[in-house]
This record gives structure tokens, C-alpha cells and sequence, in this order.
């Protein structure tokens, strides 16, 4: 649960650097994609990827759905036409 924490804090602070950090290590360690995880035990069930859209954080800080530590409108698999939200 330390993990999910330090990545539900780093997103409510717009830390963006220690949030993707935390998300590409949960991804290598467990194969877990976090972007739109909750903190376990949070009141309000905001995930990073809300956080990045509360902050206003451009596109390109906000971490993809389909890649959590790939920026959001870049290409990946099973994204269509480089964008999430296609």
C-alpha cells in the first residue's frame, strides 16, 4: 500500500516526476498499470490520471491510460490514432 500512496500523494501535489517514477515501478515490479487506480483507502477516488485533470497538467504530463509512463497523445498499442481518448 506504500507504493500507492506515495503515488496518490506525488499526483495530488502535481509532482509529475515521482509519479511517473512510482508508475513505471509498480509497472516493471508487478505488471500493474496504477494511472486509473484509487488510493486504497481514500475518501474520494480520485486517481493520478483525475489529479493531472484537476491540476490542469498539459497533455503531454498527463500520464496515458493505455501506457502509465508513456505521456497521454503518444502512440501506443491499443490507443487509436495516438490518443486515449479515441
Amino acid at each position: 500500500m506504500t507504493r500507492r500512496h506515495r503515488l496518490a500523494d506525488a499526483a495530488r501535489d502535481a509532482d509529475w516526476a515521482t509519479a511517473f517514477r512510482a508508475l513505471e515501478e509498480v509497472r516493471a515490479k508487478v505488471n500493474a498499470h496504477w494511472v486509473t487506480c484509487a488510493r486504497l483507502d481514500g475518501p474520494n477516488g480520485y486517481t493520478p490520471l483525475h489529479q493531472a485533470a484537476w491540476h490542469g497538467a498539459p497533455v503531454a504530463t498527463a500520464p496515458s491510460p493505455c501506457s502509465p509512463v508513456r505521456p497521454a497523445g503518444s502512440r501506443c498499442r491499443g490507443c487509436t490514432a495516438g490518443s486515449p481518448s479515441s
